[in-house]
Parts: C-alpha cells; structure tokens; sequence
C-alpha cells in the first residue's frame, strides 16, 4: 500500500505548473498531477505521477536504467534524454501511480508540446504478437506518416491550431529544395519526402477521430504552428536533439552493431517499442526527452541470436525515427532561416552521413551483416 496522492492543486498555482495539460498524448487517464506533500512550494513541486500496476513494464525499465548505469552497462549520459525518476508512489481510488519528471518545469511562460510516435513501426510481432502488430502496421502505412516518414503526431497541446492549418495547407515546398539536400549531404530519395502533400485519409473514428486526424499531418504544418516563426527557439531545439544523437542515439545503436557478433563485453543497448521524442519550449528554455518507454528491449552479448535480431530491430526502428525527425527540423529551420548555411555544419554533416548510411544499407543492418560504421 502506498500513501494516498496529494492532487488538490493549491488555486493560486499557474497551469504552467501542470503536468496534466489538454491535448498532451498517450492514453486517457495514464497521468495526474502529483503533489509531493513534503514540500512547502506545492505549485513549483508538481511532477508527473504514472499510473502503473503490479510489474508495471515502465515502471521496471526506470529502474532498470538506473541498475544499467550503476553496473557500467550503459553510460550515466544515457539517462539525461529520460525523464528523472523520483523513486516516489502514491494511490488513489485504489490505482496506484510512480513519480516522474514534469517535464513542463522551469520552461517559463506559454509552454507548447508536441509528442512524436517514433519508428517506421509503432508494433512489432514479436512484442505484441499477430493482432496488435498486423492493426498497427494498418495504421502505420495507410493511415499515419509513420511508414514513409519514421515517426508521426502522436499529440500536442497546439491540436486544434494544427488541424485548423492542415486544413488550409497547400502543397508544400521549396524552390531551393535540391540545393538544401545538396549542402545538407542527403541522400537523393529523402526529396519525396520534403516535397508536396500527405495524401493520406485519416482513420476517422466515433472515439478517436481527431487523434487519428494527427496522424497523417505534414511534419512540416506541424512546425509551422509549434514555432510559429521562432527561429531562435527551433535552432535551440536543433542543438538539444542533436545531443541527443551524438551522445544517446548514435552510441547506442553503434554499440548494438557491435553486439552483433559473440563477446565478452559488458556493455548493453536498449531500444523502445512505440515511444516517443516529447519536445518542448517556452518563454526560457527548450527540452526534448524520449517518453513512452513500457516496451523495452535491451540487447546484450549473451541475448539469444532471434532474439538479438529482434531486439536490433527495435532499436534501428526507433534510431531512424529520431534522425529522420531531427532533419524534417533541419529543412524547417533552411526554409525559415537565412543563415541556415552558417550553423549546424558539423551536427549536420554526423546527422546525414549517419542517416544516408542507415538507409542505404537497411537489408544488411537488420540481418546482421557486415556493417561500416561499426
């Protein structure tokens, strides 16, 4: 039994300071506003409690990556792109929840989110087995951009704004769109994917119509209404992903390639079924973090052959998701910043280099084969 949750938010606190906002993704109800009552200043004390049951899948891997960093498994720079984990619980009506990082914290005033599905795939077979996999590879190719793309609006405080401008959108493009992909070093096939329209229908349901809405939304529409013309804020966000891949994303999956052949090492790679890069900003700072982290792998040198090739597949699927996110963010800040040319050469030239070589050599990636980057 846990002590019962303190949720009467005081009524003079600012909704800055919630964690609970509209709009905000995953599933009705997951989250609620915890109050740690040991503290004096409730309002700038809100975290985030998640509801959890016995062996709650998340709630094991927060405090997985905690024992992976203390054994040397994983480095202790890994746990920055999660949320903190507060190792506090709390019940109500007979549900209990876990404390995590509000991640709405400390970013000042107007905060705006957006939650991004990462992956070509939100299921896999082996982790959801046959029903849920074959409904999500539904959604994924006919009815999201996640196929094409590598992610998708999974949610966003700015819902209404969005859908309100898709509705208006023409098709988008840029007259200088093979000079950027050129100066970026990309490979030529990521154009059809920077040019023109989503010609997706959305999965129209009674229950979840504009949700599914979100799903087939241009990413470019997407940063169009989250920056609003912010040039200063979407080069902020630029250099907190970025850190994110050179010091999370890229290690990691170098150290899975790696993994693929029998050692001695102790070193470990994880990877994350449907999770999601939650990203961040108000009037004093920016934050992006990797959420949505209840189906876990983690691949070691001891994991079974199938089971190491699954594992890897997770870990690329999730991998490319946030590359391709990080360059759609690169073209937005080209077309919006005319001193695009001048920034970001090195985190760009790692980024597509990385991206290029990840797509080009997909089939022998995901089978194991030799591999240059390693």
């Amino acid at each position: 039994m846990y002590p019962p949750c303190a949720t009467n938010i005081p009524k003079d606190c600012n909704e800055k300071y919630y964690c609970v906002k509209k709009g905000m993704g995953g599933h009705e109800g997951a989250f609620i506003n915890f109050i740690d009552p040991a503290k004096k200043s409730k309002c700038k004390y809100i975290e985030c409690g998640k509801k959890f049951q016995k062996n709650d899948k998340e709630l094991v891997i927060y405090k997985k990556l905690h024992k992976l960093v203390k054994n040397s498994a994983i480095p202790s720079v890994f746990l920055e792109h999660f949320s903190n984990f507060h190792k506090k619980y709390c019940s109500i009506n007979g549900v209990d929840y876990f404390s995590i990082e509000n991640l709405n914290k400390n970013l000042g005033n107007n905060v705006r989110n957006i939650d991004i599905k990462l992956g070509y795939k939100s299921a896999f077979k082996h982790d959801s087995g046959l029903l849920k996999s074959t409904r999500h590879k539904f959604i994924n190719t006919k009815y999201s951009t996640s196929h094409e793309y590598g992610f998708r609006l999974e949610g966003t405080t700015l819902k209404d704004d969005i859908l309100e401008a898709n509705k208006n959108s023409e098709t988008l493009y840029n007259d200088n769109i093979d000079k950027y992909i050129t100066h970026a070093g990309l490979p030529a096939s990521i154009k059809d994917l920077l040019y023109g329209k989503i010609e997706k229908d959305s999965l129209s349901t009674l229950k979840k119509k504009e949700k599914y809405d979100l799903y087939v939304i241009h990413p470019l529409i997407v940063l169009n209404i989250f920056f609003k013309h912010n040039k200063k804020k979407a080069n902020d966000l630029y250099d907190k992903l970025f850190d994110m891949v050179q010091n999370f994303i890229l290690p990691n999956i170098k150290t899975a390639l790696r993994l693929k052949s029998k050692s001695s090492s102790k070193k470990k790679a994880i990877g994350f079924v449907g999770s999601s890069l939650f990203l961040l900003y108000g009037s004093k700072d920016v934050r992006a973090k990797i959420i949505d982290i209840a189906h876990p792998y983690i691949l070691d040198a001891e994991t079974p052959d199938k089971t190491k090739e699954n594992s890897f597949k997770v870990i690329y699927n999730m991998t490319m998701g946030v590359l391709s996110f990080i360059i759609i963010l690169d073209y937005w800040i080209y077309i919006n910043d005319n001193t695009w040319i001048k920034k970001n050469k090195n985190a760009r030239k790692l980024i597509s280099s990385s991206y290029a070589l990840f797509i080009k050599d997909k089939e022998s990636i995901l089978k194991f084969k030799t591999f240059p980057y390693v």
